[in-house]
């Protein structure tokens, strides 16, 4: 994948909220320094949950995750003590690039403006796992629906003027 922006992973300290613990809920008392960015009313926590991840991604990058118009969920069978290698294949498996996959844990979501772009990537997605041996549960995957939440993802906004923030939640058909 090329690097256009930053990652944190929960219990890093790169997230605006401090370190994540295991025991995060989805909902804190205290306020979040996030938004939905689709303007719904869910409720995001101040910390960056164990379903989530933050990404500090360009403008650029920020415009084409929250502005796609089809997106995809891969649930890729994986123990999850080898969660972390599928970022790592990923990054080098040719033709991958965050301005259209990213991944969290077992779970890949795939962004596109163009359609025709979605079934491509779709396509080099399953193609990377295959050739990896990695499985994906066909019952568990969504394809090209028109936004994040027809997936089961909730995005956040949050940084400052400077560093744009993005949480990413699972927030439906969870890994495991």
């Amino acid at each position: 994948m090329s690097t256009p922006g930053s990652y944190a992973t929960p219990g890093s300290n790169a997230s605006p909220g401090g370190a994540a613990s295991p025991t995060s809920s989805v909902a804190s008392s205290a306020p979040s320094p996030y938004v939905a960015v689709d303007g719904s009313d869910l409720t995001f926590p101040s910390e960056c949950p164990e379903n989530g991840k933050v990404i500090f991604p360009t403008r650029e990058l920020y415009t084409t995750i929250t502005g796609a118009r089809y997106y995809s969920r891969i649930h890729a069978l994986l123990p999850f003590q080898l969660w972390l290698m599928l970022l790592d294949v990923m990054s080098f498996y040719p033709g991958m690039s965050e301005t259209f996959v990213t991944a969290h844990r077992n779970i890949i979501l795939i962004y596109d403006v163009d359609l025709s772009a979605h079934e491509r990537h779709y396509q080099t997605v399953l193609q990377m796992l295959q050739s990896q041996k990695i499985g994906w549960d066909v019952n568990r995957c969504i394809y090209a629906r028109e936004t994040p939440g027809e997936v089961g993802f909730a995005f956040a906004r949050g940084g400052g003027r400077r560093t744009l923030g993005l949480m990413i939640m699972d927030v439906g058909r969870g890994g495991g």
